[in-house]
């Protein structure tokens, strides 16, 4: 989650870079939010979210909390990240059925 509106949002889309390359974690792992875009222009949106999507290789959504736009939308997304996650765990688990002729 990076702050959009921050006067340094590129200096954090840059130590997001920084700790994914590290982490070396696949890109559809990740979900970049874009925070308190109610406080820019939609040029300037633009221009952070091409930066993130750059910096992370992932998707980008973009909401504000103030104004309520795009929370239910990143909401949804992690959830359904999270219901993925669960579902590969608990299949991870399961024996395989013996095989039968």
């Amino acid at each position: 989650v990076i702050d959009a509106s921050h006067p340094q949002a590129q200096a954090q889309i840059d130590a997001v870079e920084q700790v994914l390359g590290q982490l070396e974690s696949p890109p559809e792992r990740l979900l970049g939010v874009l925070n308190k875009v109610d406080a820019l222009t939609d040029e300037e949106i633009a221009e952070r979210r091409e930066a993130l999507v750059a910096a992370s290789g992932s998707q980008v959504m973009v909401m504000s909390g103030v104004a309520r736009t795009g929370m239910t939308d990143v909401l949804r997304a992690l959830r359904a990240r999270i219901d993925a996650d669960r579902r590969a765990a608990r299949d991870a688990l399961e024996e395989p059925q013996a095989w039968r002729p």
